[in-house]
């Protein structure tokens, strides 16, 4: 797709002019075509519409429809059309009252009135870009004759000299996914995506490094946002075809647009699909005659090992966290980078441009309810459409893939509330928002409902705050325990399972659905709400005299429901931002039960978690010491060695151990070291969260030195 101007050239002393912005070629570089475009002025002579001649409307291009230069046929120089011919050829595409003569007169005139460092600094980039294609064509030809590491080698050395070639970086992401170095091809594609949001060849390249790691879910998403940009890339529709014909045994039977869609009853081939899936990663979904579906090891794993990853099928930011958390890869956003929808619906925030051009495929559909909501006034009504985000992306995520559709077939429920009052209601809701080509029977939207409250994942951070919910089939397949092998963790919307101890070979993984700190009715309870199931784990079958059991539940009924009346309400507070009043209720809290019940009954626990929010707020250092000594005690006798809160509550000791009336960098750095521990069994090496702790406890460690 190019504009064929090359055959004008009619000899060496004729300017040679080459509009050659094929898609396989990179365009120039923004600002050396701004320093040309800054110095034509705004007369307009040379503004051509490049949109007409490729069909594409991309922000370069507009660049280039202002430009009144164009590169030759090496791609690194821009010269003037001097020539009376040349000109002729874009007379069709000049704007109407353009005069061939005056044209050529301005463009003489740009040219003189650039300066002599300017037209040096233009040299340089020429040549710059010049080596660069040089050395992508070698590495293109190492790449043919299936020598991959030296064309990696080739491709790094054309983007050390030049960096605005997409394709070069895509290149060498393919060399990096032909080696199996799966993290470098993603390091590469991300940052094309990041320079160059529109690249549909970084987009094939992420769906094809998801298809290597099993993670049907993500590929298929990116090959769909490829084809957003590019309709006819044949790299996308052959990997969708291919995902397509995995699954064909679970396919979807579909009616027509009118009528209604509805899930087949066989859930074989799906099963034998997420069996596939999970062949990356060391465990397998097995069959259980009294647990039912569950995933077990095929192989010993050993503590803080990577057991499965997982993307959401829907994800949806928590309304509180809405305006600094990105809607598509739920890290935070900076206001002065941020980035809207493109329809202004303010109910979506970007960290970047790449991210809304990967999130649109999931907002389109929700875009009209929130701008709905955004322009109401009704708080109520608020909340309400807020709650059908969720459900808008099911439903179209249902239509747009057979995958997604046979995995939402598989999660477990309760059948019979496909047919309750209230989910009816929300399903017809939902619908009366959907595009009438997408729309589905009510009860088929009910069952989905239901099975999203059922499965869903609470999207958390190491200190408990839930920046939103997904939807991950896979995760649910891991059944739950009181005493868990495995945790959940989250870097940014991506779910990760790690193993929290050493596990033999055909062991079942399981993790916590509820807060493990809480006595036997408290979790059953909550998992009987939540989940609708009864618990009966190794742990829930202790005796009730149990010597752990009995001290965290132990305690007059009267007094811990005081306790919980005083937590309840000082934690109002603090959601409030009002520290001291939190502070003064919690202390008259303990004054009151804090002789009755033991430092580690399970609302002591929590109150003492809360005191230490609190008085690292208020900046009472020597008290944060105090409470955090106790959580820590507590969470020692009760809670696995490797959960978070002792990866929170050693960084909170440190932290305050410093600024306290009698600071001990020893006890400091030994803290710092314990929490790094944790940190990187239950996040890995390379999260945010271990990085910032590690960079933290090499400050320190260094300054002691």
């Amino acid at each position: 797709m190019a504009c064929t101007i090359e055959h004008c050239v009619e000899d060496e002393s004729v300017i040679g002019v080459k509009i050659c912005f094929q898609l396989s070629e990179a365009v120039p570089s923004k600002d050396y075509l701004d320093l040309l475009i800054k110095q034509d002025g705004e007369d307009g002579s040379y503004i051509f519409c490049l949109r007409q001649s490729t069909g594409k409307d991309h922000a370069d291009h507009e660049i280039l429809c202002r430009c009144p230069y164009v590169i030759n046929e090496e791609h690194v120089r821009a010269k003037l059309i001097r020539n009376r011919s040349m000109l002729r050829v874009f007379a069709p595409i000049l704007t109407p009252n353009e005069e061939l003569a005056a044209a050529q007169e301005c463009g003489s005139k740009s040219w003189k009135s650039i300066g002599e460092e300017e037209k040096r600094h233009v040299e340089l980039d020429s040549d710059a870009r010049n080596n660069a294609l040089r050395l992508k064509n070698e590495g293109n030809q190492a790449f043919r004759a299936g020598d991959f590491q030296e064309a990696q080698r080739l491709y790094t050395e054309s983007i050390q000299i030049w960096q605005e070639d997409e394709f070069v970086y895509t290149n060498r992401a393919l060399c990096f996914l032909k080696q199996g170095a799966l993290e470098d091809a993603t390091r590469d594609c991300m940052e094309c995506t990041r320079k160059f949001p529109n690249c549909a060849r970084a987009y094939e390249r992420l769906g094809d490094i998801h298809l290597s790691k099993g993670d049907s879910i993500s590929a298929e998403n990116f090959f769909h946002v490829a084809l957003r940009i590019q309709p006819d890339h044949s790299g996308c529709l052959a990997g969708i075809k291919q995902l397509t014909s995995q699954f064909q045994e679970c396919s979807i039977s579909r009616a027509s647009s009118k009528e209604s869609r509805s899930v087949p009853g066989s859930l074989q081939g799906a099963i034998q699909y997420v069996s596939e899936c999970l062949k990356a990663f060391p465990i397998e979904l097995q069959t259980d005659h009294e647990r039912g579906r569950c995933i077990k090891s095929r192989q010993d794993v050993q503590e803080g090992e990577v057991l499965m990853e997982a993307s959401a099928l829907a994800a949806v930011v928590n309304d509180k966290y809405s305006g600094m958390i990105c809607s598509n890869c739920f890290n935070s956003v900076k206001v002065e980078e941020s980035v809207v929808c493109a329809n202004e619906c303010g109910g979506v925030l970007y960290c970047s441009k790449r991210c809304q051009v990967l999130d649109s495929i999931h907002h389109d559909g929700e875009c009209s309810i929130l701008s709905l909501w955004n322009k109401s006034t009704d708080a109520n009504q608020k909340r309400g459409v807020r709650g059908l985000r969720l459900f808008l992306r099911l439903v179209y995520a249902f239509s747009r893939s057979n995958i997604c559709a046979g995995l939402l077939n598989l999660l477990e429920h309760d059948k019979s509330t496909s047919k309750d009052s209230n989910l009816l209601g929300m399903a017809r809701v939902v619908n009366r928002f959907v595009d009438v080509n997408f729309k589905l029977q009510d009860e088929v939207i009910a069952s989905m409902i239901s099975k999203a409250q059922r499965n869903m994942h609470g999207i958390v951070d190491l200190k408990g705050q839930n920046f939103g919910h997904g939807l991950y089939p896979l995760a649910s397949f891991i059944n739950h325990s009181c005493e868990p092998n495995a945790i959940i963790s989250f870097d940014g919307n991506k779910l990760v399972v790690r193993a929290l101890e050493n596990i033999p070979r055909g062991t079942e993984i399981t993790i916590a659905y509820v807060e493990l700190y809480a006595p036997l009715d408290v979790r059953r309870d909550a998992l009987l709400s939540r989940k609708g199931f009864l618990c009966r784990c190794s742990r829930c079958r202790r005796p009730i005299d149990h010597p752990l059991e009995s001290r965290i539940a132990a305690g007059p009924k009267e007094t811990i429901v005081r306790a919980q009346e005083g937590w309840s309400s000082a934690l109002r507070e603090y959601q409030a931002h009002q520290l001291k009043s939190s502070h003064f209720i919690l202390m008259q809290t303990l004054h009151e039960v804090g002789s009755v019940l033991m430092y580690d009954n399970w609302i002591m626990f929590d109150i003492y978690k809360l005191l230490v929010d609190v008085c690292l707020g208020l900046n009472l250092h020597d008290e944060t010491v105090r409470y955090c000594r106790l959580v820590l005690g507590a969470a020692k006798n009760h809670l696995h060695r490797n959960h978070p809160i002792h990866a929170l509550m050693e960084q909170h000791y440190a932290d305050a151990m410093m600024r306290s009336s009698d600071p001990s960098k020893q006890d400091a750095i030994a803290s710092y070291d314990k929490a790094l521990r944790v940190l990187q069994n239950i996040y890995g090496r390379h999260h945010r969260e271990t990085v910032r702790l590690k960079q933290k406890l090499h400050e320190l460690s260094k300054c002691s030195e």
